[in-house]
Protein backbone atom coordinates (compact mmCIF):
# COMPACT_ATOMS: atom_id res chain seq x y z
CA UNK A 1 0.00 0.00 0.00
CA UNK A 2 2.93 2.33 0.65
CA UNK A 3 4.30 2.01 -2.88
CA UNK A 4 0.84 2.64 -4.34
CA UNK A 5 0.41 5.81 -2.30
CA UNK A 6 3.91 6.98 -3.27
CA UNK A 7 3.24 6.43 -6.98
CA UNK A 8 -0.09 8.26 -6.74
CA UNK A 9 1.64 11.13 -4.94
CA UNK A 10 4.27 11.36 -7.70
CA UNK A 11 1.57 11.20 -10.39
CA UNK A 12 -0.32 13.98 -8.63
CA UNK A 13 2.68 16.24 -8.10
CA UNK A 14 3.97 15.98 -11.67
CA UNK A 15 1.19 18.19 -13.16
CA UNK A 16 1.69 20.67 -10.31
CA UNK A 17 5.38 20.91 -11.19
CA UNK A 18 4.53 21.37 -14.89
CA UNK A 19 1.98 24.05 -13.99
CA UNK A 20 4.70 26.12 -12.27
CA UNK A 21 7.61 25.24 -14.56
CA UNK A 22 6.05 26.02 -17.95
CA UNK A 23 4.62 29.49 -17.48
CA UNK A 24 4.28 31.88 -20.42
CA UNK A 25 6.83 34.65 -20.90
CA UNK A 26 4.69 37.76 -20.84
CA UNK A 27 6.28 40.42 -18.64
CA UNK A 28 3.46 42.86 -19.37
CA UNK A 29 0.89 40.34 -18.08
CA UNK A 30 2.84 39.02 -15.09
CA UNK A 31 0.23 40.15 -12.56
CA UNK A 32 -2.62 38.63 -14.56
CA UNK A 33 -0.76 35.33 -14.86
CA UNK A 34 -0.06 35.32 -11.11
CA UNK A 35 -3.73 35.93 -10.29
CA UNK A 36 -4.80 33.25 -12.78
CA UNK A 37 -2.37 30.73 -11.26
CA UNK A 38 -3.57 31.44 -7.73
CA UNK A 39 -7.21 31.16 -8.77
CA UNK A 40 -6.65 27.82 -10.51
CA UNK A 41 -4.75 26.40 -7.53
CA UNK A 42 -7.46 27.64 -5.16
CA UNK A 43 -10.20 25.95 -7.17
CA UNK A 44 -8.07 22.79 -7.38
CA UNK A 45 -7.69 22.72 -3.59
CA UNK A 46 -11.46 23.11 -3.25
CA UNK A 47 -11.94 20.11 -5.54
CA UNK A 48 -9.45 18.11 -3.41
CA UNK A 49 -11.36 19.03 -0.25
CA UNK A 50 -14.73 18.07 -1.75
CA UNK A 51 -13.29 14.79 -3.07
CA UNK A 52 -11.89 13.91 0.34
CA UNK A 53 -15.23 14.62 2.03
CA UNK A 54 -17.20 12.64 -0.54
CA UNK A 55 -14.95 9.58 -0.28
CA UNK A 56 -14.84 9.60 3.51
CA UNK A 57 -18.61 10.14 3.86
CA UNK A 58 -19.79 7.61 1.29
CA UNK A 59 -17.38 4.83 2.18
CA UNK A 60 -17.51 5.44 5.92
CA UNK A 61 -16.31 2.57 8.08
CA UNK A 62 -17.03 -0.21 5.59
CA UNK A 63 -13.65 -0.19 3.90
CA UNK A 64 -11.32 2.04 5.91
CA UNK A 65 -8.21 0.48 4.41
CA UNK A 66 -8.94 1.76 0.90
CA UNK A 67 -9.90 5.33 1.84
CA UNK A 68 -6.31 6.70 1.62
CA UNK A 69 -5.79 5.05 -1.77
CA UNK A 70 -9.07 6.40 -3.14
CA UNK A 71 -8.38 9.88 -1.79
CA UNK A 72 -4.86 9.94 -3.27
CA UNK A 73 -6.13 8.55 -6.58
CA UNK A 74 -8.73 11.30 -6.66
CA UNK A 75 -6.14 13.95 -5.84
CA UNK A 76 -3.88 12.66 -8.62
CA UNK A 77 -6.76 12.49 -11.08
CA UNK A 78 -7.93 15.99 -10.24
CA UNK A 79 -4.38 17.30 -10.62
CA UNK A 80 -3.77 15.57 -13.92
CA UNK A 81 -7.03 16.65 -15.53
CA UNK A 82 -7.60 20.06 -13.95
CA UNK A 83 -4.05 21.38 -13.93
CA UNK A 84 -3.26 19.77 -17.29
CA UNK A 85 -6.21 21.41 -19.00
CA UNK A 86 -5.59 24.81 -17.44
CA UNK A 87 -1.84 24.69 -18.13
CA UNK A 88 -2.56 24.16 -21.82
CA UNK A 89 -5.31 26.77 -21.75
CA UNK A 90 -3.08 29.34 -20.05
CA UNK A 91 -0.05 28.77 -22.27
CA UNK A 92 -1.64 28.36 -25.69
CA UNK A 93 -4.82 30.41 -25.59
CA UNK A 94 -5.18 32.93 -22.78
CA UNK A 95 -1.62 34.24 -22.44
CA UNK A 96 0.03 33.08 -25.65
CA UNK A 97 2.96 35.20 -26.79
CA UNK A 98 2.54 37.41 -29.84
CA UNK A 99 5.31 35.51 -31.68
CA UNK A 100 3.05 32.44 -31.80
CA UNK A 101 0.13 34.34 -33.32
CA UNK A 102 -0.46 33.06 -36.90
CA UNK A 103 -2.37 36.25 -37.80
CA UNK A 104 0.79 38.28 -37.26
CA UNK A 105 2.44 36.61 -40.28
CA UNK A 106 -0.55 37.22 -42.53
CA UNK A 107 -0.63 40.96 -41.78
CA UNK A 108 2.91 41.67 -43.01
Amino acid sequence: MGITLFMLLVAGLLPLWAFWKFQPDAPDKARQIKVFNQMILGVCVLFWFVWGLVVSNYIGTQAERVIPILVMAGFAGINIVFLGVFTLLRNFWLFKPASHNPNRILRK
